[in-house]
């Protein structure tokens, strides 16, 4: 008995539809191996899983979501942001050039803007199979990046001295960034629940077993970074300038490292959406019998 195409697949060299072709023959049209198609299509990984309503949308979400948020992380951490915003510069030290600190707030913005873009798009609606893969923790979490936006726009207008009477005071950007923090770990805690459910539709992400200790290691590097701003602004206010030197040095090295880490999650979030929104189905479904063989 042989078995045949039973779905429209196209081929992966010329794209001509394969359905009723034979799986054991060659494509018609450029002679590439059916089989090296059939490896492609399918995934023995998704066999027990229910598919998603809405593929594409999911893929794209999760591919702006995270791009975006590595985009607004290396704005921060650049030299316009970095110095502004993470540590508590000493008197008398030279300051960043304003146009370069406004350019990266701006940047920033519109990462952050273009991440809540992405979760609307990731989340999940009620009749859709993710409403219950997701559980209550990834809805939370993409409702935090609005009003990290919100409070991030507070933050940079602050700082900037838009508001009259000026914000611009440690106090009002420590209250920023302490409660920027706080949503950043709630984010990240969704994403990471939404990598793991998503995850499991990527083949590529599978075999790529370190990929899913990145954003574990985002998360450590996120809470050194955090304890040595905490030391930095200690050591400045009891004027331990060596130390300041010292800490600062480190933040650069860490900071550096997480710049990284964004970047492969980025990355990670580009492999799932690519198996997202590509014919991943068991064998048997791709597969028929054919009667004639009877």
């Amino acid at each position: 008995m042989s078995v045949r195409i039973g779905i429209h697949l196209p081929c992966r060299s010329c794209r001509h539809d394969l359905k009723g072709v034979a799986a054991w023959d060659r494509c018609p049209e450029c002679g590439t191996p059916i089989m090296t198609t059939l490896v492609e299509c399918t995934d023995v990984g998704v066999r027990g899983l229910l598919r998603l309503r809405h593929p594409w949308s999911v893929a794209i979400g999760l591919a702006l979501c995270c791009v975006a948020l590595a985009l607004w992380w290396t704005c921060l951490s650049g030299p316009a942001g970095a110095a502004r915003a993470l540590t508590f510069v000493a008197e008398g030290a030279p300051q960043t050039p304003r146009m370069a600190t406004l350019a990266a707030s701006i940047m920033g913005l519109v990462g952050l803007l273009t991440a809540c873009i992405g979760a609307r798009l990731m989340s999940a609606r009620r009749d859709d199979v993710l409403a219950r893969e997701y559980g209550a923790i990834v809805p939370r979490a993409l409702w935090c990046l609005p009003v990290w936006l919100a409070i991030d726009v507070l933050r940079i207008a602050g700082e900037l001295s838009i508001f009259s009477p000026p914000l611009v005071g440690r106090g009002w950007s420590i209250a920023c960034l302490a409660a920027e923090a706080g949503l950043a770990c709630m984010v990240a805690l969704g994403l990471r629940r939404a990598f793991s459910v998503l995850g499991r539709r990527s083949r590529t992400y599978r075999e790529a077993h370190l990929a899913r200790q990145d954003l574990d290691l985002l998360g450590l590097a996120g809470l050194v970074l955090l304890a040595l701003a905490t030391a930095e602004a200690v050591f400045v206010h009891r004027q331990l300038f060596d130390w300041v030197d010292m800490v600062r040095v480190m933040m650069l090295v860490v900071g550096g490292l997480l710049t990284l880490g964004m970047l492969y999650l980025a990355a990670n979030s580009i492999w799932v959406a690519r198996s997202l929104m590509a014919i991943q189905l068991p064998l048997y479904e791709v597969l028929t019998d054919d009667p004639r063989s009877k």
